[in-house]
């Protein structure tokens, strides 16, 4: 269990720059769980001001968290996006 909080923090860590981006527009950007088969699982949160319709497509986020991940020099075996809207 250790073990994958520490990779948890280092899929966390790698994220930091998307995570600022994102933050700018008033979304929120968490790592929910990184499961057995290396598969990333990422919560975006929209804060009270942001709009749904804003944020940029799910294809190009996950694409954008994957090439931060490996830059990172982590080997995962993809990510899966999940959104939170306010209300929803």
């Amino acid at each position: 269990m250790q073990m994958m909080s520490s990779l948890i923090a280092e899929v966390d860590a790698a994220l930091g720059g998307l995570r600022t981006a994102l933050e700018a527009g008033g979304y929120g950007l968490s790592v929910d769980d990184v499961q057995p088969d290396g598969t990333v699982q990422l919560a975006v949160t929209a804060g009270s001001e942001a709009c749904e319709e804003c944020v940029m497509p799910d294809d190009m986020l996950v694409l954008m968290a994957e090439r931060a991940i490996s830059e990172r020099g982590l080997a995962l075996g993809g990510v899966q996006l999940r959104k939170d809207w306010p209300g929803k």
